[in-house]
């Protein structure tokens, strides 16, 4: 075995695809086959190998000002450098009738599109800090991980309108939409599985997570509109049953490996920030009104903009700044 894990590179290339595919599908989640199959499995898996890539030996023993000085130049910058091109390329603040800090204010809040990530997988990171710095072991870390998901899952699809009333709707969407604390489910599990060593076969955890994977996608495309509830439990039940046979091959290296995907994922960070700028190049060019047209145009664009972040980061000095 090598000294990286191909796996990892290539686990998270692939979902890294599946995002970029997912945002160049048209049409709602709802109305498109498509987005939604690429949306039950993409971001849950993501966020609990995000979880499993955290240090949690590391991190356990960082102070406050360590642990975000950690993901200062390293993500929060590059983060912010998209913010602002973002921002000033959709032109947020042009029209804004207050002053110019509460629009910034605003935008912090509410982050655009896909940036909300960054914010959620810090604040994922924080809470685990937190359970960590109060010693809690690999199995109580993960009740508690569950347990969280589970009460913001119900919050989300429940009691959303008594939380808006509590805490006003831009803190109680910027909790919803941004902060996810539901997926710190996921987060947890991924934490947890770094050490997992149960004896249950890989094949019994995959059919299971199969299983219920596809009743979801059956559910969906013959009787469209079951409750969020029940949505909520089949996405929760099949990515978590998944995530374990999938992160122990991956452990293994028994995924298959592709060294462009491997490259992609290795890369994860400044692919997932910038990607949209061309998909947003080319809406505003080209048009969606004739999808055939619109999907070779962006194709193109997309595989313009890879090899342009490959020859950024392979000769620009300093373009980690930009692209993490």
């Amino acid at each position: 075995m090598e000294g990286r894990n191909r796996n990892i590179d290539g686990l998270k290339g692939f979902l890294i695809v599946m995002v970029i595919v997912g945002h160049i599908l048209q049409g709602k989640v709802l109305d498109n086959f498509g987005r939604y199959v690429i949306y039950s499995f993409h971001m849950p898996l993501f966020v609990g190998l995000s979880g499993y890539l955290l240090n949690i030996d590391s991190i356990r023993s960082l102070s406050v000002g360590q642990f975000f000085g950690k993901y200062g130049a390293r993500v929060l910058l590059p983060w912010a450098i998209a913010m602002l091109v973002y921002a000033i390329y959709l032109g947020a603040f042009g029209s804004h009738p207050t002053p110019l800090w509460k629009g910034w204010i605003n935008y912090l809040l509410n982050p655009y599109y896909h940036l909300w990530f960054v914010v959620g997988y810090i604040f994922w990171s924080f809470i685990a800090w937190i359970l960590l710095r109060f010693g809690f072991d690999r199995q109580v870390f993960l009740v508690l991980a569950i347990l969280m998901g589970l009460i913001f899952y119900y919050l989300k699809n429940n009691l959303e309108g008594q939380l808006i009333l509590a805490l006003g709707g831009e803190v109680a969407g910027f909790i919803r939409n941004i902060l996810r604390p539901q997926m710190f489910f996921f987060f947890g599990l991924g934490v947890y599985l770094r050490g997992e060593r149960s004896a249950t076969q890989s094949w019994v955890f995959a059919l299971g997570g199969g299983t219920v994977m596809i009743l979801y996608w059956v559910l969906f495309y013959f009787h469209r509109g079951f409750d969020y509830n029940t949505e909520d439990f089949l996405v929760v039940m099949a990515n978590a049953f998944l995530m374990v046979p999938l992160f122990r091959w991956m452990n293994q290296e028994k995924l298959p490996k592709l060294h462009v995907i491997e490259w992609v994922g290795k890369n994860s960070m400044g692919i997932y920030l910038w990607h949209v700028l061309p998909l947003l190049w080319v809406k505003d060019w080209v048009g969606t009104k004739y999808l055939s047209r619109f999907y070779g145009y962006i194709s193109v664009a997309e595989l313009l903009f890879l090899g342009a972040v490959y020859l950024l980061l392979r000769y620009v000095r300093g373009s980690r700044w930009v692209l993490g």
